[in-house]
């Protein structure tokens, strides 16, 4: 005779995870145990209404949860002996490529989730820490627990789910609020707060939330630079009313220095000065921290930055890096063990070192750790947030392309020199194109102009065939290629 069970009689609070998590009703072979036969088709979970928007600030304060599924009932199911208990997958897309996993509880017929735990997942499976809301899409695991043994079954097995829905969340308000857009006033906006004159701030194009490092460049003239060039920092609503907050510098950078806090003020007035002519970074983290102060800072606007360290602590010998937004360096370099980074190919223009409370680097500091092995790295810094990272060992170089032996199926190995930044070889050629590629991959492939070869550029035209010396040249910028018909 079958039976309905109602959810009443096996409601649960907070799951508790046993030993052994097995897909229900198929054990592993070497159990004994005698399993109930229940088919995911006598289960029945309805999803709560699609398409809702949910407020989990709100709902936290309220001490409330969030339903993501309702149990109906199940048939012929063999209570007491077994118990039901719940988990969601949690994504940020329909197709749950990208998933984190909570554990649920129950509330009457209802499966819940604690605000909490979901605003966790929000962050995780979004990769981000902006309060707006967005949409996630949700789906329940169903378990059936042994009481006598503990034994854990997911009913229907892993490709089974039940109350699938989607739903929009509003994260927890994090603490602080940032705006899209902030400008630089002071000396170009004649001391107030001009919109016609101030300078835009960028950061990376994400949310601020997740990118809070605003940054400008303002190029200081001859004459500013003796009189002192000021600035302080407004956001987008303060320049479009003409009046409201504005990000000063504390007491102790107030004046020239590179470095330090900025607060909130109600008006300009108080000002960071900079002494010096020419192009410079200007950096604020529109993030305040535990103190209420924004972190800033202002540098000359480089070009180049230059890796020295072991083995060859020759400055004049050092691997040129570029940038592209004079905060990001990027190269390649041969180096093992300690470093540093000059701003010019000497000791006399100041470098950055290792800040070893915060793990980053910063305008002077001790050497650098490095990679323990000797070796051509493609090696990229960001000056701007500390972080470097000695991305990828380069251990081959070669050409590739309907224009090599081996055509777009391979490359064809060159040899490096004793440092891995020169690599040469004597090819046979036929027309057609080429390029130079790394470690047998595209990850770092070079290509352009000959004189001038750039990460990604295009194909290098081959007119006439023959046979050709080979010389990579990846010593100086601009990384160049010499090509020489025998």
């Amino acid at each position: 005779m079958k039976k309905t069970i109602l959810f009443s009689i096996f409601a649960l609070g907070l799951a508790a995870v046993s030993c052994d998590d097995f897909d229900f009703p198929n054990p592993p072979a070497q159990s004994n145990e005698q399993l109930p036969v229940l088919q995911s088709s006598t289960v029945q979970i309805e999803a709560p209404s699609a398409g809702q928007t949910i407020d989990l600030g709100a709902v936290n304060n309220a001490n409330g949860t969030v339903v993501l599924g309702k149990f109906v009932s199940a048939e012929d199911f063999p209570s007491p002996l077994y118990k039901l208990d719940y988990e969601a997958q949690i994504s940020g897309d329909e197709n749950f490529g990208n998933v984190t996993k909570v554990t649920l509880a129950t509330s009457g017929n209802d499966i819940v989730a604690s605000p909490d735990v979901l605003d966790a997942a929000f962050h995780t499976v979004l990769g981000t820490i902006d309060p707006a809301a967005r949409e996630v899409h949700t789906r329940l695991m169903v378990y059936a627990t042994n009481t006598e043994t503990g034994t854990r079954y997911r009913i229907g097995g892993p490709k089974v789910f039940f109350a699938i829905e989607k739903l929009t969340l509003v994260p927890f308000n994090p603490g602080f609020y940032v705006e899209e857009k902030y400008y630089i006033i002071g000396t170009c906006t004649d001391g107030t707060i001009d919109a016609s004159k101030a300078i835009e701030m960028t950061n990376s194009g994400i949310s601020p939330y997740d990118d809070p490092n605003f940054s400008a460049i303002v190029n200081i003239t001859a004459d500013e630079a003796a009189a002192g060039y000021n600035w302080a920092v407004v956001p987008a609503s303060t320049l479009a009313a003409g009046e409201g907050m504005v990000m000063v510098p504390d007491a102790d950078a107030m004046g020239e220095s590179a470095a330090g806090f900025f607060i909130e003020a109600e008006a300009p007035g108080v000002w960071n000065t900079i002494y010096e002519a020419d192009k410079h970074l200007i950096n604020i983290n529109v993030r305040p921290d535990e103190a209420g102060r924004f972190k800033f800072s202002w540098l000359l606007a480089l070009d180049n930055l230059y890796v020295v360290g072991a083995p060859n602590w020759s400055p004049e010998k050092g691997y040129g890096l570029w940038t592209t937004d004079y905060k990001k360096f990027m190269g390649y370099a041969y180096f093992g063990g300690e470093y540093k980074l000059t701003k010019a190919q000497d000791w006399n223009h100041g470098d950055f070192g290792w800040n070893s409370s915060e793990n980053i680097i910063q305008a002077g500091g001790g050497n650098i750790p490095g990679p323990a092995d000797n070796g051509m790295y493609w090696y990229e810094a960001n000056i701007v947030d500390g972080s470097v990272n000695y991305v990828t060992a380069i251990t081959t170089y070669g050409i590739i392309g309907d224009a090599t032996p081996a055509g777009w199926d391979a490359s064809t190995a060159l040899t490096p020199s004793d440092d891995f930044m020169t690599w040469t070889g004597t090819v046979e050629l036929t027309t057609g194109e080429m390029k130079f590629r790394a470690n047998d991959a595209w990850d770092f492939n070079l290509g352009g102009a000959l004189v001038e070869l750039t990460p990604g550029g295009d194909n290098i035209k081959i007119d006439e065939a023959g046979t050709y010396e080979i010389v990579l040249d990846l010593t100086s910028l601009p990384y160049h290629a010499v090509l020489t018909k025998k």
